[in-house]
């Protein structure tokens, strides 16, 4: 849906600037302002790994709604924020909430016929993005303080969640489940509200599809970790995990060092090529925000292009030729010693548009190559392992970019050819595979 989707944009770009806000809030040093993203990423790795499992539990509905609440409570504490360590703690519950989001890709998926798979995908990219643009503004408004920010973005969720509940489960959890009375039931509703007449036929169980064809199997259980390592599958956990993390290493890296860049390039008698151990708190003006906007705007024709690719190419080589376009972008920016602001903005801008498209194109490809009874604890597991990258990235966009912004660079340049390698080796292509 929408409104999740501009929400979770909204707090990503809120999540890059947070660290900077409150070093200057609390007069934080620098590893403390670290430790806010780290704390929070700690969090979307409880909230993802959980939720992914609850969602092959007790479904996706129910999982989905539960983050949705927890997020939208936690974001009205965040007002309460008046000393660092409740501020800590709003963050990782934030993060607990948002984890949870990310099953919207695998329950939607369930819902669309093959067809339509790759309009909603670039719907939610869409949306997705717009809330990355809409939240700088919203932070630049005079006399507005941050907390009041966050409550602000959060509002829009209470309607999706009374929302949430007229929908159906998937029905494909409910027949996997064994459940086809509910699932018969969930098909009839959808098919009521879309006002067209179900197909003939009976609803049969990959169970017993299995005893039909005279190969009966124990199918195994859901929501059961080990399960992603067995024979068959475990080739492609082992090479998504490598890619999860370093993408996310990247990409995470990306979003917080354009914001320390532009933070740091209108310091008096600074270059590119040392920052001062002693900067802990400088301010974002109005001409950052207005850069970090341009960034986002001119990003999205590039993401939607950039995205596009897996139509055409193919999930697996659209992730490994964008990969490594990020790769070359990357090590382009460490090449001019002392950009000014304009090839900052005009680099950081494409950077973002290639690397975000790869993050997205592995959204959608993960939920699509593994079966329904282990999708929402597959999304759960690689949105984890990718977030254990992202816990290692404000200590690099952070920490190492005030000393030397080339090598940060050059390090997430690293981790993009590396991870559009491992995609090179990925045994499945997705692209017009109905969900298992």
């Amino acid at each position: 849906p929408p409104p999740p989707q501009l929400v979770q944009g909204m707090d990503l770009t809120f999540f890059a600037i947070i660290p900077t806000l409150a070093g200057c809030s609390f007069d934080l040093g620098t590893w403390t302002q670290s430790s806010v993203s780290i704390v929070y990423f700690c969090g979307v790795a409880v909230g993802a790994f959980f939720f992914g499992l609850l969602g092959d539990k007790l479904g996706r509905k129910t999982a989905f709604i539960t983050s949705l609440t927890i997020l939208t409570y936690i974001s009205f504490l965040v007002m309460f924020s008046f000393h660092p360590v409740w501020l800590f703690t709003f963050r990782f519950l934030s993060g607990v909430g948002i984890g949870g989001l990310y099953l919207r890709t695998a329950w939607m998926f369930e819902y669309l016929p093959l067809r339509y798979r790759f309009a909603a995908a670039l719907a939610m990219v869409v949306a997705w993005h717009i809330g990355t643009i809409l939240e700088v503004p919203l932070l630049n408004i005079d006399g507005f303080r941050w907390p009041y920010v966050v409550v602000s973005i959060h509002l829009p969720l209470i309607p999706v969640i009374v929302t949430l509940f007229v929908i159906p489960e998937s029905p494909r959890f409910l027949l996997d489940s064994g459940n086809k009375t509910h699932a018969l039931e969930s098909l009839r509703r959808i098919a009521r509200m879309n006002k067209i007449q179900l197909p003939p036929g009976e609803l049969v169980t990959e169970e017993e599809k299995a005893i039909l064809c005279g190969n009966a199997t124990h199918l195994p259980d859901k929501g059961f970790l080990m399960d992603l390592f067995r024979s068959g599958i475990i080739r492609t956990t082992f090479i998504l995990s490598i890619t999860w993390f370093l993408l996310f290493f990247a990409s995470f890296g990306f979003i917080i060092s354009s914001v320390e860049l532009l933070a740091i390039s209108h310091l008096p008698n600074v270059t590119f090529t040392h920052i001062a151990s002693s900067y802990l708190c400088t301010p974002l003006d109005g001409f950052d925000y207005t850069s970090l906007m341009i960034i986002s705007l001119g990003s999205l024709p590039g993401l939607l292009l950039f995205f596009s690719l897996m139509e055409w190419l193919g999930r697996r080589h659209a992730l490994v030729l964008n990969c490594f376009a990020s790769a070359v972008l990357a090590g382009l920016l460490v090449l001019p010693n002392g950009m000014n602001r304009i090839a900052l903005v005009t680099f950081l801008s494409l950077l973002r548009a290639v690397l975000t498209a790869a993050v997205q194109i592995l959204w959608v490809y993960t939920p699509e190559v593994y079966p329904t009874s282990l999708r929402g604890t597959a999304n759960g597991y690689h949105l984890a392992v990718g977030l254990l990258g992202a816990l290692v990235t404000p200590v690099a966009a952070q920490e190492l970019i005030r000393f030397s912004p080339h090598s940060a660079e050059v390090m997430y340049a690293v981790a993009c050819a590396l991870a559009g390698v491992a995609c090179f080796f990925l045994p499945t292509e997705t692209k017009n595979r109905q969900l298992e």
